[in-house]
């Protein structure tokens, strides 16, 4: 049994003396018809990703690499230099990489150099740059050598400098 501390002689403290009980902040209590709504599925071909969170979140919703790949896919210049302006998450850069390289075709490849050009630009690159392993790095420079009939030699070479691959 619970025992009630208070006196007596203080008005309306108790639930057994109201007449009525609402919640507003609480719809589901309401004695109406109550109906849950479902939130739409975000598309992320539509929306612009205007953080990290945003991007962290639909990035780890993303189960397959397919679906990873279709969300940087989705990203233009501007909102990867957004999105990673403070900086690009720990291991991030390469779980990109890896992503990059098992879902990369040709007809992509104009948006793959656009994201390849992008990232060394964004915050704190070098540091992320550290934490690759020798397989991401591996899996670059195969992606650079895919793409590099499409950006020429020269681009390839600079960005083989800007990943640190020399």
């Amino acid at each position: 049994a619970v025992v009630s501390t208070q006196s007596t002689g203080e008005k309306g403290d108790r639930i057994s003396d109201m007449d009525v009980f609402t919640q507003p902040w609480n719809v589901a209590s309401s004695k109406d018809n109550y109906t849950f709504t479902e939130p739409a599925p975000s598309d992320l071909s539509t929306s612009t990703l205007k953080n990290l969170t945003q991007f962290n979140r639909e990035w780890r919703k993303g189960k397959q690499p397919s679906d990873r790949f279709q969300l940087l896919l989705s990203m233009t210049e501007v909102d990867v230099l957004r999105v990673f302006r403070a900086e690009i998450g720990l291991g991030l850069l390469g779980e990109i990489i890896e992503v990059i390289q098992i879902c990369f075709c040709e007809d992509q490849m104009e948006k793959v150099c656009e994201l390849l050009t992008a990232l060394p630009k964004c915050g704190r690159f070098d540091l992320s740059l550290n934490f690759l392993s020798h397989k991401e790095k591996l899996a670059l420079k195969s992606i650079l050598d895919s793409v590099s009939s499409y950006l020429g030699l020269e681009k390839v070479a600079e960005l083989s400098t800007l990943y640190q691959l020399d």
